[in-house]
C-alpha cells in the first residue's frame, strides 16, 4: 500500500516543513507514502486567484499516467482544490485537509472553529463549509500574509489569536486551516486545554497510515 501526498504550492520552505512533519507523525511506517509538490503552482494559496492557478496544475499533474499508480492520495491544501475532479481521474481514495478535519471534528464534543492565516482564504473555506454541510462552524484568520509564517514572531501571534478565540467564543476544538500550520500542532496542543485538529494528521489516519 502506497499513498501519494501532494502539496498544492511551490514554496520550498513550506514543503520542507511538511515533509519533516510527515516523517514525525508517520513514524514506524516511513515507506507508506511518497511526498511531492507542484513546481509551477503559486508559492502560497491565498484566495480564489491562487486557488484557480493551483487547481489547473493539480489536474495537469493527475492527468499524467505515472502519477496515478498509488493506492490512495492526500491533497495538502486546506482549500480542498480539485478534490472532485481528482477523484474522478484516479478512481482511488482521495483525502483532503478540510474534509478530513471536519470528519474528526464531528466526533468531538463542544464548539468547533477553523483558524486560517490569510483573510483572503475566508471566502473559500466558508464555501467548503457550505458544501460539507458544516455552516455552523465559524472561520477566523490571523489577518496576515502566509509569508509571515517564517518570521520569528509568528508563533506568538498564533498563540495570542487562539487565546482570544477561546476566551470570546468558548471554543473547544480548533481546526488549523492552513497546511503550513501543521508544524505548530504539537506545541499548541500542549499550550491550550482544547483539541487542536491538524488536517494533515487526520488525512494520514484516514489513509491508514499510523500517526503518533
Amino acid at each position: 500500500m502506497k499513498t501519494l501526498i501532494l502539496n498544492a504550492n511551490s514554496d520550498i520552505k513550506i514543503n520542507s516543513i511538511i515533509l519533516q512533519r510527515l516523517k514525525k507523525i508517520s513514524k514506524g511506517l516511513p515507506n507508506r507514502f511518497v511526498f511531492d509538490f507542484l513546481k509551477k503552482a503559486p508559492l502560497s494559496i491565498q484566495g480564489t486567484q491562487d486557488g484557480a492557478l493551483a487547481k489547473n496544475e493539480l489536474i495537469k499533474y493527475f492527468n499524467k499516467k505515472n502519477n496515478r499508480g498509488y493506492d490512495s492520495y492526500i491533497l495538502c491544501c486546506f482549500d480542498d482544490l480539485a478534490l472532485d475532479e481528482i477523484q474522478s481521474i484516479v478512481k482511488k481514495p482521495v483525502f483532503s485537509l478540510c474534509k478530513s478535519s471536519l470528519t474528526f471534528a464531528s466526533l468531538l464534543i463542544g464548539k468547533t472553529c477553523i483558524l486560517t492565516i490569510s483573510k483572503k482564504s475566508l471566502v473559500v473555506i466558508k464555501q467548503l463549509l457550505k458544501k460539507y454541510n458544516a455552516k455552523n462552524i465559524k472561520v477566523y484568520s490571523l489577518n496576515t500574509n502566509i509569508i509571515n509564517m517564517h518570521s520569528s514572531n509568528f508563533n506568538n501571534i498564533l498563540k495570542k489569536r487562539i487565546a482570544q478565540i477561546i476566551k470570546k467564543n468558548n471554543v473547544k476544538n480548533i481546526i488549523l486551516g492552513s497546511t503550513g500550520l501543521t508544524q505548530y500542532k504539537k506545541n499548541l496542543q500542549k499550550k491550550f486545554p482544547i483539541n487542536i485538529i491538524d488536517g494533515l494528521e487526520c488525512s494520514l489516519y484516514l489513509a491508514g497510515i499510523k500517526t503518533q
